[in-house]
């Protein structure tokens, strides 16, 4: 929503807003968009407004919807917002999938930025060559992640879409796999020109085999059936490297700054948009050499006098948590890891307890806390000590500590973390808090 409300201002359209609470977003609004951002919900936000946006997140009986229904102002939602954005734009790319959605996007779009082709850009975390979440462009070239959760993204027919993967997820509105699929497959066919898809996902090739002609696909991957391939991976240390390939033709080498094999997928997303838009490819290796991640994603916040090095990461499903731990120990080899997870959604924390339990296996200790209700009610008997004690039957009991309260984390970190070590924070809530109270706590290296 945040983005949104920046590109709109930035085109100028009178933009007011709202949260439940204050926030740094909100604050960050007025300070650097000059737009009018208001802790708490009330009738009187929405007086004088045109057009009322809701986000996914807003429940009915809201007072601003309420006031808006009164009054007769027109609501739509966000999707519905960004749909109508991007059909104003002659070229459109989407980027959706379960997971990588963010770094794909902001690969492409530095890649963009380094080519000069000043896109408008709409993310889901901030990137710091862009100096926050969006950035209203004078071209006609429209850039956005597209959220696949609530059937969001089947608001937009881009011109250009990637999907990264296709995985169970957000189970409390899709119920199951297929349903999740059926979605996916709907989104496909709204794509007017071309898809790029991970072809080594098996729930994405079961779309390709469908293949109705329309659009058109380019695959990427590892595998040798894909269009556009990663030969010669180098993954250790913080800068995976490979040579890519299109059928049997090198196009050349690529170096990343993020660490991981899930990089080097999202990264061979960004390539095929790249040759898409037939961008020389110095400007393709330039752009995903130089970027160096999104807020929030294997974010590093800094390092302790004694030698903790402190990072932060969105992750909040099993399989984001299983490739972020594996791209640390990777990185990180010398380190011992400590994550610290707290669950999201009482329904995620029920659909994936044992996918979580098992998602450990890189982390030397894990530290779990209580569930981060968001939009949820709480689900009796799923809660943070039954998925610690779950983990702690997987792992062994000296391996795993639970802290309900989060306020409490910092401290005991201060007799889990030893000097050296990689303290990782995990989840989609507000557990970063706690890595930066920890850094703060024991004093940030010099």
């Amino acid at each position: 929503m945040s983005g949104l409300a920046r590109v709109l201002a930035r085109q100028g359209v009178h933009v007011t807003g709202s949260d439940l609470r204050e926030s740094p977003t909100l604050e960050a609004l007025r300070r650097e968009a000059g737009i009018v951002a208001t802790a708490g919900h009330q009738a009187a936000n929405v007086q004088d407004a045109g057009l009322v946006v809701v986000s996914a997140a807003v429940r009915g009986g809201n007072p601003e919807i309420t006031a808006a229904q009164a009054a007769g102002i027109p609501i739509v939602s966000r999707a519905e917002m960004l749909g109508r954005m991007m059909n104003r734009y002659p070229h459109s790319i989407a980027v959706t999938g379960t997971h990588g959605k963010t770094t794909t996007t902001g690969m492409i779009a530095t890649m963009l930025d380094i080519a000069g082709l000043d896109a408008t850009v709409l993310i889901g975390g901030d990137l710091p060559r862009l100096g926050g979440n969006a950035r209203a462009g004078d071209s006609g070239l429209f850039l956005t992640e597209a959220c696949e959760a609530y059937d969001s993204f089947l608001d937009l027919t881009p011109a250009l879409a990637v999907i990264t993967n296709i995985e169970a997820d957000h189970l409390d509105y899709y119920g199951d796999l297929e349903n999740v699929l059926r979605s996916f497959r709907q989104f496909l066919s709204q794509v007017t020109e071309t898809a790029v898809l991970c072809g080594d996902d098996s729930n994405i090739r079961r779309l390709i085999a469908e293949d109705r002609g329309t659009p058109a696909i380019v695959t990427y991957g590892l595998s040798s059936h894909v269009c556009l391939r990663a030969c010669d991976l180098a993954l250790d240390g913080m800068r995976p490297s490979y040579t890519v390939y299109r059928h049997d033709t090198r196009l050349g080498a690529v170096t990343l700054a993020v660490p991981g094999l899930h990089n080097v997928l999202n990264s061979l997303a960004a390539v095929s948009v790249g040759l898409q838009l037939e961008l020389p490819w110095a400007q393709i290796a330039d752009g995903l050499a130089q970027f160096t991640g999104t807020g929030r994603r294997f974010e590093r916040l800094g390092e302790t006098a004694s030698g903790t090095l402190v990072i932060d990461d969105y992750a909040h499903h099993p399989t984001e948590i299983r490739a972020t731990l594996a791209a640390a120990r990777r990185a990180h080899p010398e380190r011992r890891i400590v994550a610290v997870f707290q669950p999201h959604l009482p329904s995620r924390t029920q659909d994936f307890k044992r996918q979580f339990a098992e998602s450990f296996g890189d982390a030397d200790f894990v530290v779990l806390t209580d569930i981060y209700l968001a939009r949820e009610q709480p689900i009796e008997g799923v809660t943070g000590a039954g998925l610690a004690a779950l983990t702690a039957d997987r792992r062994g009991a000296e391996h795993v500590a639970y802290v309900a309260d989060k306020a409490q984390i910092p401290a005991r970190l201060a007799d889990m973390v030893c000097p050296g070590d990689l303290l990782i924070t995990l989840g989609a809530g507000d557990i970063r808090t706690a890595a930066e109270e920890f850094l703060a706590r024991e004093g940030a290296a010099a």
